[in-house]
């Protein structure tokens, strides 16, 4: 299946366009790639020297680093006597931002809703893992040497955690009675996670089940062909020759030359200057990966912008991760998921309104997509949040094309 499965607090989303799941095929059409580094210094010359004004595509309200720095510092501490605990888990973006409520002049429209109903009810399941990831960190981060952590503290915890989603919210979210009872369900049965562990395994189950009974945005036909066709449609090389150069780069085991120095300040002027939106986000996304304080405020931009592009899920999926690791990648950190759920809404108005204007299967395939990823996991990677894996999984094989994979494996 292409859609998210459920289990227990835990969610996976298997991203269609992901480098890893789409490569196989795309290997079997590279046999004629070279085994050595291929690198194109005219095509990477021509992009870095690019020539015009800067400009910028939104007043950026939402993304500057002014807007960000306000996302992570809820200025606030938890104490204990004489000892002080950074409050970790409550951030100023209120929740109700990170819920799907379509503009007016594309309200009512039959993807609208089904966008609405499928992304909101997964919305209440991401509050419910974020709050219960915050729970466990909470509790495994107890010294047994110093501190006994008893079962009232415990409960203490749980309701310090709940996300404080009220049911009239969860109605005027999710109009659709089944679903909203499925979201009131999972989260009753939070509130009662002291008790009953086993029924909020349930309620996460039921909540699975009601989803894959929802109306679809796409079809199972148009997920087949949406596969199929993927690299194709999706190559970044077509839109800016070149490029795969510059995101050979940053791949591992990389053994190539390297340009000249500023490389970073330049793929960043390169993007500042171009005005079609595809090229523009294709290096504001490599750009990044040179400069990530500065290429997140580019793809930001692109975010709010509000313009259509096929590279809008990767943009907000990179936006998301680098941002993180500008805040902290640790698990001890604020990780503002509300804030980061309010660009992805903003995001998803966006794609809602392109399909409406005009039909475009892949791009509800990519709704879909952006509907089922993860929230950044307070534990998901070794180092901390799962901010540090998506970043490495960006620069190394996702949204990479599959011919660039074969490359980097037959560099060893």
């Amino acid at each position: 299946m292409h859609k998210i499965v459920i289990i227990s607090a835990m969610v996976l989303c298997i991203v269609s366009c992901g480098g890893r799941g789409a490569s196989k095929k795309g290997k079997e059409k590279e046999d004629a790639m070279s085994k050595k580094e291929h690198i194109d210094s005219t095509a990477i010359n021509r992009i870095f020297d690019s020539q015009g004004d800067t400009l910028m595509l939104s007043i950026q309200q939402l993304t500057s680093p002014g807007a960000v720095s306000r996302a992570f510092d809820n200025g606030s501490f938890v104490t204990d006597g004489d000892d002080g605990e950074y409050d970790y888990l409550h951030e100023k973006t209120a929740y109700s931002k990170a819920f799907y409520f379509p503009d007016g002049d594309i309200k009512g429209h039959a993807l609208t809703e089904a966008v609405r109903t499928r992304y909101n009810l997964v919305s209440v399941m991401n509050r419910v893992i974020h709050s219960r990831e915050w729970f466990v960190r909470r509790t495994c981060a107890v010294n047994p040497e110093e501190e006994v952590l008893t079962y009232m503290d415990t409960l203490m915890l749980i309701r310090e955690s709940q996300p404080g989603i009220s049911s009239g919210f969860v109605d005027k979210a999710i109009p659709d009675p089944t679903a909203s009872g499925a979201a009131k369900m999972l989260l009753k049965e939070y509130r009662s996670l002291g008790r009953d562990e086993s029924a909020l395994d349930d309620a996460f189950e039921n909540l699975g089940e009601v989803y894959f009974s929802l109306p679809p945005v796409a079809t199972e036909e148009e997920f087949s062909s949406f596969k199929e066709g993927f690299w194709e449609w999706y190559d970044k090389e077509k839109v800016i020759p070149g490029i795969d150069g510059i995101v050979r780069m940053n791949m591992r085991d990389y053994r190539g030359g390297v340009n000249s120095d500023g490389q970073g300040e330049k793929l960043l002027l390169a993007a500042k200057r171009e005005k079609d939106i595809d090229r523009r986000s294709v290096l504001a996304l490599e750009a990044v990966k040179f400069s990530r304080e500065e290429g997140v405020f580019l793809l930001g931009d692109i975010l709010e912008s509000g313009i259509w592009t096929k590279y809008l899920p990767e943009v907000w999926i990179s936006w998301r991760a680098n941002t993180q690791m500008n805040g902290t990648p640790s698990s001890f950190g604020i990780i503002p998921n509300n804030y980061y759920d309010h660009l992805r809404v903003k995001t998803l108005d966006t794609m809602v309104r392109h399909c409406i204007k005009e039909d475009d299967p892949f791009a509800r395939c990519l709704i879909e997509n952006l509907i089922e990823c993860e929230i950044i996991h307070r534990m998901g990677s070794i180092a901390g949040n799962s901010s540090f894996a998506t970043c490495m999984d960006l620069a190394h094989e996702e949204f990479i094309h599959p011919r660039l994979l074969s490359e980097s494996e037959n560099s060893n």
